[in-house]
């Protein structure tokens, strides 16, 4: 008996890839009980990270482990989007590390996991609960390989517009107008039905907005006219001008920001 534990625990750690978090029903499916589970952690072999949460001992859980734990459990609704999903994806200068802000996107009501919350308590993590971009559009969605494991973030399409969602509160302004004019290969059908589905009147204006001024060839195949951009004016930035078509008031752009 004790040898097949031992062949089930070697292969459990083998198996467990660096930086990862394992639930409990993950850990059920692979058919270690909870009662195993225990033995594990008394044995040296696991820690426990919270509540239904556990990791290698001596290792490091990073917030992409600890991401792919969650995505386990929450068939994947919970995802890195915004600035992070664009970092990890390459469309920023910056590398996604840990030490980076740490954009989390899921559906409305939705919460995180507290072991999730207590393991990063104090992190820079920046969580929103909002549907105000479909959950249904699969190829709104990509898996990012993390080298141990993989984990579902968001695609260029969706996570430009979940960037925007920030801005100016927690993204700067010149920082996301950066972004998207680097964004040149933009799939314009994916982006479409985002725009069209979009709830967020804001975001559909500034990104319009910044996708017309960085000049992209995808602009002109965007069927502006069948997307709602709401009436009235919006402030995005105190003390900038008006933009006209899209009726924003948006910072002077210097040409440092332009080129």
């Amino acid at each position: 008996m004790s040898t097949l534990i031992g062949t089930k625990i070697n292969r459990l750690i083998q198996g467990w890839p660096e930086g990862a978090v394992k639930t409990a029903t993950e850990l059920a499916d692979l058919g270690v009980s909870n009662s195993l589970t225990q033995r594990y952690i008394k044995e040296g072999w696991l820690v426990s990270v919270g509540r239904g949460a556990y990791a290698k001992t001596h290792g490091k859980v990073t917030k992409l482990g600890a991401l792919h734990g969650m995505q386990y459990e929450s068939a994947h609704l919970v995802h890195a989007g915004g600035r992070t999903a664009l970092e990890l994806l390459g469309y920023s200068h910056y590398a996604a590390m840990d030490d980076r802000r740490f954009f989390l996107f899921g559906p409305h009501k939705c919460k995180l996991p507290e072991w999730f919350r207590k393991r990063f308590q104090g992190a820079d993590i920046v969580f929103s609960a909002s549907s105000f971009l479909p959950f249904s559009l699969a190829t709104s969605f990509t898996r990012y390989d993390a080298g141990a494991f993989a984990v579902t973030v968001s695609a260029p399409e969706r996570a430009v517009l979940e960037l925007l969602y920030h801005v100016p509160a927690k993204v700067g302004f010149n920082e996301a107008f950066q972004l998207v004019g680097g964004m040149g290969t933009l799939r314009p059908g994916i982006m479409q039905e985002l725009l069209e589905q979009c709830a967020t009147i804001k975001v559909k204006r500034l990104f319009l907005y910044m996708a017309r001024e960085s000049g992209h060839r995808w602009y002109k195949d965007l069927e502006k006219d069948v997307v709602d951009l709401g009436s009235g004016k919006r402030v995005i930035v105190k003390g900038g001008k008006l933009d006209k078509e899209f009726q924003i008031t948006v910072p002077v752009l210097s040409e440092e920001v332009l080129f």
